[in-house]
């Protein structure tokens, strides 16, 4: 670093007492300002919400900042849930949200939506996230949460991980487009949802809970099952028993899966339609 002149702190002729790895090899370009720095603001304003007061649009912790905090240790345990929200994230509760109403962005101000790239943007094809739970045996202690297109409008879901096949819905995406695979299913909600944001999002996010809370009883129900089968049992990672009850699991939460979002295609699509600009009222027919 000092043969390549890289410390280009401001020393004022004296020795320098710290150095500063952000300014030798961090970035400050200007997409940094609108694609990367944007999204550390907003999950260090989310993951410390009694200090988000201090993340605010002006001053040194603005969104598009050079002088963020490093790291910052988040002020409680992150919860799945959570990790879900920070992955759908688009600047909710800011002037920033692309789905912000016009006349509220403008409140105070010019129009702001859209300017910083969300987290949860459109192009997202998959997310996995894989939970381990000490607590729970060997062949049960994996989850692996799955989730399928655009985060704001899809849900992540888990499955269990200690398991030898995976169920169709979930697998079987295929380069034509199908409702008959979550793949695709989601990339046609998220694309409906996009275009009629406030009409449809109450059906998405009620969807959202639904079937995560679904999900984690037949968890529940399964860990209960297996702990059942005895302690030598559930520690085996290749007792056939426990294979089956986790396939079974995940076959069923597949199939809830399955129905909840048909469902929620059904009732997006139907409002939507009702949306389209084509539409014409005769109230004196």
């Amino acid at each position: 670093m000092a043969d390549n002149h890289l410390d280009t702190a401001q020393t004022d002729g004296q020795p320098v007492q710290r150095f500063n790895p952000r300014l030798a090899f961090g970035s400050r370009s200007d997409s940094d300002h609108t694609y990367n720095t944007p999204r550390v603001w907003a999950l260090q304003r989310f993951l410390n919400p009694t200090d988000a007061s201090r993340f605010g649009f002006q001053g040194d912790s603005r969104p598009d900042s050079d002088d963020l905090d490093w790291c910052l240790i988040p002020e409680r345990l992150i919860t799945m849930e959570d990790v879900k929200y920070t992955q759908s994230y688009h600047y909710q509760g800011t002037p920033f949200n692309p789905y912000a109403r016009a006349e509220q962005a403008r409140i105070g101000g010019a129009d702001q939506r859209g300017m910083y790239r969300p987290i949860g943007i459109n192009r997202t094809n998959f997310v996995a996230a894989l939970q381990i739970r000490p607590d729970k045996p060997a062949t049960t202690t994996g989850l692996n949460w799955i989730a399928y297109g655009a985060m704001p409008f899809n849900a992540l879901v888990p499955f269990y991980a200690n398991v030898r096949h995976t169920p169709e819905y979930l697998e079987a995406t295929t380069e034509r487009v199908t409702t008959e695979n979550h793949y695709w299913a989601n990339r046609i909600i998220a694309a409906l949802v996009d275009a009629h944001y406030h009409q449809t999002i109450p059906h998405v996010e009620r969807y959202q809970q639904k079937v995560v809370a679904a999900a984690l009883q037949v968890v529940a129900r399964t860990d209960r099952a297996v702990a059942e089968l005895g302690e030598d049992a559930a520690n085996n990672m290749e007792d056939s028993r426990v294979y089956e009850l986790l396939e079974a699991a995940n076959a069923e939460i597949a199939d809830m899966l399955k129905r909840e979002t048909d469902d929620l295609l059904d009732k997006v699509l139907f409002d939507a339609s009702l949306n389209m600009h084509n539409s014409f009222s005769r109230d004196d027919a």
